[in-house]
């Protein structure tokens, strides 16, 4: 069952937010942005899964 976006509280969707940026600079010419960007979206997916699945804090 899919959990509401309103009762995930934003958890990770900032941090997917900024991985997506750092992602956007690596394809612009700054491959060092790369490792950065890609670790950013793990831990805003780990989140978001943590949060869906009801984690504790």
């Amino acid at each position: 069952m899919v959990t509401p976006r309103n009762r995930l509280k934003g958890s990770g969707t900032g941090l997917l937010g900024v991985g997506m940026a750092f992602l956007v600079l690596a394809f612009n010419g700054q491959p060092a942005m790369l490792g950065v960007g890609m670790a950013f979206l793990a831990v805003g997916l780990g989140l978001l899964d943590r949060a869906r699945r009801g984690g504790g804090q």
